[in-house]
């Protein structure tokens, strides 16, 4: 496995491990379709979060340009197999993005929620 690819996974697992300890359960993780993918998948009462976790080393990106246009209507449409797949009718959707900042253990966790939504 790559150094991106294991920096990556290790991001995730510090998103995931904060999600939980403030109350979410993780549904699912890396869920690809042909669309793309999601990273994490959350569920906290009537709300799903569909996150998108970003990892840097040591530069500082701007929370609104974390994920570009192209990547959200990817993101969307994953999102909308998914939760067909799952029969999420009486959920909240969401989209989340986290950036994490340094090397393991990240020195600095930003978490959006709603980072970005459908009609963008």
């Amino acid at each position: 496995m790559s150094l991106k690819k294991v920096f990556g996974s290790q991001g995730e697992a510090s998103v995931a491990a904060y999600l939980e300890k403030i109350g979410y359960v993780i549904i699912g993780r890396n869920y690809k379709k042909m669309h793309g993918e999601i990273d994490l998948i959350a569920r906290k009462d009537s709300e799903i979060a569909f996150v998108e976790v970003k990892t840097r080393s040591n530069t500082y990106i701007e929370p609104e340009n974390l994920i570009s246009p192209a990547q959200r209507k990817k993101i969307i449409a994953t999102a909308k197999v998914y939760a067909a797949e799952h029969d999420l009718v009486d959920y909240v959707w969401r989209f989340d993005a986290a950036l994490l900042i340094g090397t393991p253990p990240y020195q600095k966790l930003t978490y959006i929620p709603n980072a970005f939504t459908e009609e963008e």
